[in-house]
């Protein structure tokens, strides 16, 4: 019976010393900021291939996949509406890179490499 009533009493200090700790953490600014090491442009451009292979379901293979081929339109991959929504959620699951407006988008996903250049100028 003692042990019982005494985590009773003890779970209101718990709750208030757990909330300060999460205030106290929220506030920090290295709590809100994703920090990833620099990697270099030949590898960053490979998994950002790899990526849309792999989440748009793409026919083709990375290795098959020019830094400088149209990603839309014809004469290039064909991708598209669709896919260049999966392309900005994706690149903000993976590199914390967010595209704030279809104009933006238009510019930053047309490439591998116009890709690449975004996600270099806006990691977080």
């Amino acid at each position: 019976m003692m042990d019982g009533g005494a985590s009773f009493f003890a779970a209101p200090r718990i709750k208030a010393k757990r909330n300060e700790t999460v205030k106290r953490l929220e506030s920090e600014s290295f709590s809100k900021e994703i920090h990833r090491p620099a990697m270099p442009d030949e590898t960053l451009r490979e998994e950002i291939k790899e990526m849309m292979v792999e989440n748009l379901m793409l026919k083709v293979t990375k290795e098959e996949i020019a830094d400088d081929l149209p990603l839309f339109g014809p004469g290039g991959l064909g991708l598209d509406s669709i896919d260049a929504l999966e392309l900005v959620v994706s690149l903000e699951k993976k590199y914390g890179v967010s595209v704030a407006n279809s104009e933006i988008a238009r510019q930053a996903l047309a490439t591998v490499n116009s890709i690449h250049d975004y996600v270099v100028a806006n990691r977080k």
